[in-house]
């Protein structure tokens, strides 16, 4: 189908999952419109057509669109703040729960494409797959109408939520983070064991080792057992380039 006025669509052209009303919602008309039904398209829409396509691949390229536009959004909003404590923040805003919220309020889950049982039984989708949609539209958008037009999509959507969300923490915190990396790379949850004790009461020293799972990281040593926890922490996050 082509569109006209710079894009725009005929009234009344209605695509199969009136997808021109999505599109007016946002104010941001596709030029493919094929390309903007796959990012609505569900595997399990195409479970039983293996030649239907699915929209996991615009998701792949989405999921890298949100990342680049939190990160320069954050770069330039704190510029006091150090890489650690940046990723920190992109952490507590590119995550399942904050993207499956902002894909609620935009209402994705009623342009979605799935299979007919599924629809039958009056499936509600999941967070993770409200957000999934929602990195879709975003790698279609990316290719429809280019970089800029995605990334200034996805900060209009997640920008109201920053300050809030980032409110609710003010310190870095490596654990978290790492904990957070571990649990990507290695399916693994960080444990911290204590490797030795000296001093008197008034001045302890300690030192604590992280593992996780069968992978050892680096050690840290404080005055108390957090703060050698969170040096331990932090080193294995430099040390494994996770920063």
């Amino acid at each position: 189908m082509q569109d006209n006025n710079n894009g725009k669509p005929s009234s009344g052209e209605d695509g199969p999952l009136n997808l021109s009303q999505f599109e007016k919602k946002i104010k941001i008309y596709f030029k493919d419109k094929e390309l903007l039904k796959l990012a609505f398209t569900h595997k399990s829409y195409t479970a039983k057509n293996k030649n239907i396509q699915n929209n996991q691949r615009l998701e792949y390229l989405g999921d890298a669109v949100l990342e680049m536009a939190i990160s320069e959004y954050l770069y330039k909003k704190y510029p006091q703040s150090q890489e650690g404590e940046l990723t920190e923040f992109r952490a507590m805003l590119v995550n399942v729960d904050v993207i499956s919220m902002v894909a609620k309020e935009l209402n994705l889950q009623k342009y979605l494409l799935f299979s007919e049982s599924q629809r039958r039984a009056l499936w509600k989708p999941s967070k993770y797959l409200l957000a999934d949609t929602f990195e879709a539209f975003l790698g279609a958008l990316h290719l429809d109408r280019g970089c800029h037009v995605a990334l200034a999509f996805a900060l209009k959507c997640i920008s109201p939520h920053v300050d809030p969300i980032l409110s609710r923490k003010n310190v870095w915190d490596p654990k978290g983070v790492l904990a957070q990396k571990t649990r990507e790379y290695y399916k693994e949850i960080p444990t911290y064991h204590l490797i030795k004790e000296a001093g008197p009461d008034n001045n302890k020293f300690f030192e604590i080792e992280v593992r996780f799972g069968e992978i050892i990281g680096k050690r840290g040593q404080g005055k108390s057992k957090k703060q050698a926890e969170k040096q331990a922490a932090e080193r294995t996050l430099t040390d494994k380039n996770w920063l």
